[in-house]
């Protein structure tokens, strides 16, 4: 644990009285640590080897995002919110980790103070620096896997110009069927605005799609510089 930087403002007394309240986990390549959207609760800090962090953008279609070594840390967030989690974790090779869950964070903030303000100073600047890391790297994975659906092919001012209707599938097996009124670009990524069959409008943010189909003998295709 002391090759750790989640540690290194720790002295060994110190180590020895949270050492505890952590699990060790050993993981062969290949290993799923955890999938996306299973259940958080615990954080995990990769004591040798390596874990590869992804996101699922569709179906089928996921992009790695990140790739942690020796001392890196994962899993974080979960530890207070307890929300799914955001992407599946992966070992790349054989991976000894170090668990901690919310229980046992709960007690060393309880029982050693002056501890946890340690591990929780590091966690906050990490916190900081994965959110602006992973924003960034989500909007290239998004722009990624538009450009290998072919998605950033689709002449979509023709298609709103000639009312051409369309069945927007969703990842969560919905589907949305009516006309495109318009595409609007923004810094979290393109917003597809649809008047449904049903008369009602639609805001769509490209991340949740997973197949756009046209109906219409006549797709256009070109590049678009909408997208």
């Amino acid at each position: 644990m002391e090759k750790l930087h989640i540690f290194a403002e720790l002295n060994s007394d110190e180590l020895g009285k949270i050492k505890p309240y952590f699990q060790e986990e050993t993981y062969e390549e290949g290993d799923t640590v955890f999938p996306q959207r299973a259940p958080g609760g615990s954080m995990y800090m990769v004591s040798s080897g390596a874990v590869e962090l992804s996101i699922e953008l569709s179906p089928g279609l996921s992009k790695t995002i990140l790739t942690l070594t020796t001392g890196g840390v994962f899993g974080e967030i979960s530890l207070f919110n307890n929300d799914p989690r955001s992407a599946s974790a992966v070992a790349t090779e054989k991976t000894e980790l170090f668990v901690l869950d919310t229980p046992g964070l709960i007690k060393i903030i309880e029982e050693e103070a002056a501890i946890s303000s340690k591990i929780l100073k590091y966690l906050t600047v990490t916190l900081s620096e994965r959110l602006r890391e992973t924003t960034d790297l989500y909007r290239q994975a998004l722009d990624w896997s538009l450009s290998i659906s072919g998605a950033l092919d689709l002449d979509f001012q023709k298609i709103i110009d000639q009312e051409i209707s369309i069945s927007v599938l969703l990842n969560n097996g919905k589907e949305i069927n009516g006309l495109i009124l318009k595409i609007d670009k923004h810094d979290a990524g393109h917003l597809l605005i649809v008047k449904t069959t049903e008369n009602k409008h639609v805001f769509i943010p490209y991340q949740a799609i997973t197949m756009i189909s046209a109906h219409s003998d006549d797709i256009p295709l070109s590049e678009s510089d909408i997208l």
